[in-house]
Formats: C-alpha cells, structure tokens, sequence
C-alpha cells in the first residue's frame, strides 16, 4: 500500500471507531478529553492517566467498554515542556513507529484515531494537524511501508475548530501533500515526479501565488515558521513553501530555483546566520539581476523580506530592513510579517 486514507471526525474521542485511540498526556495535568476518558472507565477517584506517567508510554486495555480495544498513551514529561510544534512532531512519530512496530500484536492496527493536540498550549489546531501529517508522511516514507496501517483519524468535538481543520485539508490537497480520490482523502507516500526539464510542465499544477521561505532546517525553528511565518504568509492569500516540507524526486537545487524563481517574493529568516539560507537568498537576488539586465525593469528585483533574532547582521544586509523578533512572542512576528507581505503584495497591484 502507498497510500493511507485520512479522515476527519467532528464528536467526542469515546465515540470513534477505531483499533487505538493515541491520547498524548503532559505530567502533572490532564486535558478535556483525558477527563472524558478517565470518567468512563473509572468509577473511583484514580487516574489512569498518571498511574504510568513517568514512562515514555503505556496502553490501557478498555475491555470493550468504549468503541475502540485500547488506548496508547504517549508522555510529555516535565523536562519536555513547553509543548510546542516540534512536541507535535514527535507525538506523531512516536504513534506511526508504535504502528509499525507488530512485535507480539495479535490484531494489526488498521485503523488509528488521535485528538489534535496542541490548542491546549497555545498552537493552532489546523497548524499542529498539518504537522502530523507531515510528521506521519516523514516516518512512512523513510520506513518505506505503511505497515497495515489503512485509515488515520483526526477527532474534533469543537465544530468551529472542525471547519478549520477541513480548510486546512483542502490546502494540503492543493499542496500535493495529501491526495483527492473518488470523494476521499489520502496521505500518498508517491513522491511527486520533479525535474528541472519537466518542472515547468508540473508547474500548473502547484499553486502559482506562493512564498518561499528561507530558513535553517532545524526543529527548534518549527514554532517560528508553523505560528509566525506560515500564518503570516496565508492570511495574506499565498501558500508558503519551504522545500524540506513538500515531497518530490529529483535534485533538490533544481527545485529550489524553479520555485525561488516563480514566488512572488521570499521570507529569509537570517538568525544564525545559517550559510543554507544565505545560498538561497543569494539565488533570489542573483534571479532578480538576470531578469533586471535582460528587461531594464527594477520591478523585476525578487523582493526578500529579512526577520532575525538578533540585533547584528552581516554587513552586507545590514542596509536591509530587517524584522526583528523574540522567539518567545511569535505572534509579534506574524503581525509584522503579515503587514510587511501585504504591503509588497499590494504595492504590485
């Protein structure tokens, strides 16, 4: 099997039909639907929850008392805190290597449900299921199997927050991430065929008003781009791509100039001063100098908009506007960024 069917359900976690239910649970607390959980399967005052909290993870049998066999709890401890998108990812991972793994299981685990996790924490729920599924095509793809995994389902009691989430699939559809087939919805582990002689041909079917983003490939940056920059970059109409997050065969360079060359304009993210995202912002701005020899038209320079976390910046950018932002106020970051594209965006107008 290549592909995986995902699902969404719009109700309460004790009502899905599935082989497990992946329930993530934070030392020291429990969330809404843990409560709703614990409830129907505890009459007395204990917590099944936190009898095994300082393991990595454990499964509660439900002896067919809800709809699904067992549930698979997965610990955050103290020292993993704050939750943030790269706690996501990690959640994420661990259910589909747990699903993999058919060490002493008698019945194959078809069909698997999780909550959403992460509003709890302050992240955006259509954010943190995007990076499930990312996280979930990550683990798949490097395996290269799906095990017997057949369906995953996301669980939504919230409506407003369901109808976000099925936004959200319609975007990955679009983004080639997840695939539309006969009124379903799959995550497809095919790569997408990508060359730079077919790329132009395969261009029509990208979104064509999308952002490259230029930033260091490192986890601890997930919060920076999922909040501040992919929000930013979406409310104001475009897609955001950073090529780490969209999956194609073929040489990685030939796809970044093809998409560096058709954005309506970059995001460089230089803290650090990370030589990657300096190559790429050298080949926007070497693009925009072709472009601008060849038609004499300065309109023609790709735009780049800076952000950093830090006050010094190499000399030759430091008579660039720069966003400068704390990466413990990213909300900050996205208004300003938000403002900042809408400005260049409608100065093209």
């Amino acid at each position: 099997m290549s592909k995986i069917k995902i699902k969404l359900f719009c109700g309460d976690v004790l009502d899905v039909n599935c082989s497990v239910l992946f329930v993530k649970h934070i030392e020291g607390f429990i969330s809404m639907p843990e409560r709703a959980i614990n409830k129907s399967m505890r009459r007395d005052n204990s917590n099944l929850f936190m009898e095994h909290e300082v393991e990595e993870s454990h499964d509660v049998n439900t002896h067919h008392s809800l709809p699904f066999p067992y549930i698979h709890i997965i610990n955050f401890h103290k020292n993993d805190l704050p939750f943030t998108y790269a706690s996501v990812d990690s959640y994420a991972k661990k259910m589909i290597a747990y699903c993999l793994d058919e060490t002493n299981r008698v019945e194959p685990l078809k069909v698997i449900a999780t909550a959403v996790h992460g509003p709890g924490a302050g992240l955006d729920s259509s954010e943190a299921m995007e990076k499930m599924i990312l996280a979930f095509a990550e683990v798949l793809r490097e395996r290269e199997t799906t095990g017997r995994i057949e369906e995953i389902i996301f669980v939504e009691k919230d409506t407003s927050v369901f109808e976000r989430l099925k936004e959200r699939i319609v975007f990955l559809i679009r983004k080639n991430i997840l695939v539309y087939d006969q009124s379903e919805t799959f995550l497809s582990l095919e790569p997408i065929p990508y060359s730079i002689n077919a790329g132009k041909s395969h261009m029509v079917q990208l979104k064509e008003n999308h952002v490259f983003v230029a930033m260091p490939f490192d986890k601890n940056f997930d919060d920076v781009y999922m909040y501040g920059i992919k929000q930013a970059i979406e409310k104001n109409g475009r897609v955001s791509e950073r090529v780490d997050q969209v999956f194609f065969t073929g040489d990685v360079i030939d796809r970044m100039l093809l998409r560096i060359e058709s954005a309506q304009l970059v995001v460089a993210d230089i803290s650090g001063n990370n030589p990657n995202v300096f190559y790429e912002v050298g080949l926007a701005d070497g693009m925009g100098l072709i472009k601008r020899r060849d038609s004499n038209r300065d309109q023609d320079k790709k735009k780049v908009i800076f952000i950093t976390q830090e006050t010094q910046s190499p000399f030759d950018i430091q008579n660039q506007n720069r966003i400068f932002y704390n990466r413990f106020a990213i909300h900050e970051l996205q208004e300003k960024l938000q403002k900042a594209i809408a400005d260049i965006l409608n100065s093209e107008d």
